[in-house]
């Protein structure tokens, strides 16, 4: 592939997003497919939704047993991610919610501005539209030895009513 470096990043979430008091409720995963177990004939998770503004791609794998999601871009500057937004109930709204996702990146070249990498997001929403700051997961570049899992904890705005979960590429370049 001359001129072309193809980059990846894998995501392996279990337990993406809970409420800190998930256990009294019985519910670990507020993300529907979360797991990954169910794709589309196109590769997309179900309950995803996938945007790219190039050649990206995404596909579901397994390894271990285990599934997870694969996104690529080869061409740049691209942006490929995917996204779901997770409903908060306001007569049930947590103080604070539980952010976890497992990962591994391999040849990620970040673009010339510090935000132009492999990210791993999330931002609180009110009626669609985005409220507060981005809460980063990670910032990827370069390749991990391996898989990682990262979790935050975030407070939740007094009005929002999602939380959204992003993970892709913004802008990243070839070498």
């Amino acid at each position: 592939m001359t001129g072309k470096i193809k980059r990846t990043v894998l995501f392996a979430i279990t337990a993406a997003v809970s409420l800190l008091q998930a256990a009294s409720a019985g519910q670990d995963n507020l993300l529907k497919n979360g797991n990954f177990s169910a794709a589309g004939e196109d590769g997309v998770p179900e309950g995803w939704d996938y945007r790219t503004k190039g050649h990206g791609s995404v596909k579901v794998l397994e390894e271990s047993g285990k599934k997870y999601v694969s996104l690529s871009i080869v061409n740049s500057p691209e942006d490929c991610f995917i996204q779901q937004t997770v409903p908060i109930n306001p007569d049930t709204k947590p103080p604070r919610m539980r952010l976890s996702v497992t990962y591994r990146h391999r040849d990620i070249q970040p673009g010339e501005k510090g935000y132009q990498s492999g990210k791993i997001q999330a931002r609180f929403v009110k009626n669609g539209k985005e409220t507060g700051g981005w809460i980063d997961m990670a910032s990827l570049k370069g390749t991990s030895g391996g898989w990682i899992t990262v979790t935050r904890e975030a407070q939740v705005p007094s009005d929002a009513d999602g939380l959204m979960l992003r993970l892709g590429f913004y802008v990243t370049k070839a070498g």
